[in-house]
């Protein structure tokens, strides 16, 4: 399970995955679906330390998307 939550609304949003590999298709999916909804970008990320935030091709999008 992964879960986005917005800190100043304090929204949730969960979406269910078979492994921790997901997460990064997981968050596109959830990006897209967001910013498309609010018509707003995201522009920070916080990370409680896991791995499946810490991959090359993961730190390579948020700085491609200008996502701190």
């Amino acid at each position: 399970m992964v879960t986005f939550i917005d800190e100043y609304s304090e929204y949730v949003w969960v979406d269910f995955m078979k492994e921790k590999g997901e997460t990064f298709s997981k968050f596109k999916e959830f990006k897209e679906k967001v910013e498309s909804h609010l018509g707003r970008r995201i522009k920070k990320l916080r990370i409680d330390n896991g791995g499946e935030y810490t991959s090359d091709e993961f730190q390579t999008y948020l700085k491609d998307n200008k996502i701190r």
